[in-house]
């Protein structure tokens, strides 16, 4: 699996990749923790216009797709793209 994920040269790569491999996802958000954290402290150290910037939590799944859910019960439509 490492051997396919150096191979994997762009994010859809990867994401093909964890379909195939269900633990990669979370092998991958746990790598990328700790830079996660550090970008997250360097940007509340920024201001602009003397207030500090904020940083919030990404969406997961379930929370995206409750939202999808309540724009399609006013656009029956609509639909998230893969």
């Amino acid at each position: 699996m490492e051997r396919e994920l150096k191979m994997a040269s762009n994010l859809k790569g990867i994401q093909d990749l964890a379909k195939k491999h269900p633990q990669l996802k979370e092998e991958v958000s746990a790598a990328i923790e700790s830079i996660k954290a550090l970008l997250n402290t360097v940007f509340q150290r920024l201001h602009l216009k003397e207030k500090r910037f904020q940083m919030f939590p990404a969406a997961s799944t379930e929370e995206l797709q409750g939202l999808a859910d309540h724009f399609k019960k006013i656009d029956h439509e609509f639909k998230i793209l893969p």
